[in-house]
């Protein structure tokens, strides 16, 4: 099942590549209808993962946002998209790909 949902995806990956090819240079959001603070998100991989964030909290920057909503119509029209999952099954997707990938994903450098 696993081995049929990877070509699953990785077909629909190409699908996305050739559509996006074909019509040039576009922006196209992707995401959910789901909602979330940052904290909400911590909290969330704190909790598949089973660690404990830690924390600096910073005054807001003035270029922060304070919320955002995917508009994913675009995607829709143009490349038939739409979210398979909700965020919580996508963030356990996460957590299991990082620690399927650890070995060399740990040496990404991140500022």
């Amino acid at each position: 099942m696993r081995q049929r949902e990877s070509l699953i995806q990785k077909f629909r990956e190409k699908k996305a590549r050739v559509a996006i090819l074909g019509m040039g240079y576009e922006i196209i959001n992707l995401g959910g209808h789901e909602t979330i603070t940052i904290n909400q998100m911590i909290a969330m991989l704190e909790e598949l993962t089973g660690k404990k964030a830690h924390l600096q909290n910073h005054p807001a920057h003035r270029a922060d946002i304070l919320a955002n909503w995917a508009d994913i119509s675009k995607a829709k029209r143009l490349l038939g998209w739409e979210p398979q999952m909700d965020l919580v099954e996508g963030m356990k997707h996460l957590v299991d790909w990082y620690r399927s990938e650890r070995d060399w994903a740990k040496e990404v450098a991140t500022p």
